[in-house]
């Protein structure tokens, strides 16, 4: 079992089925995860999603596409 630490550190992450554990000593899978502790493993760190964005052609090639797309409907009507 593994477990990911969050952003919030009352929360914690169990890698497996990606369940968010409360830290409440009343909740069994937080005691798992206290006990899985006092054996000697450690969560992997909280490590925020880098936001990619999607390659795009240069402004000028669209603008030309806009430009070529506006032309053609105008020459349809």
């Amino acid at each position: 079992m593994i477990y990911t630490l969050t952003p919030d550190p009352s929360i914690v992450i169990r890698d497996e089925d990606q369940a968010h554990i409360p830290a409440d000593e009343g909740n069994v899978d937080y005691v798992e995860y206290l006990w899985w502790l006092h054996d000697g493993n450690e969560p992997t760190p909280y490590s925020p999603l880098e936001a990619t964005l999607p390659e795009t052609a240069p402004v000028e090639d669209r603008v030309a596409d806009l430009e070529d797309r506006v032309a053609a409907l105008e020459s349809d009507a």
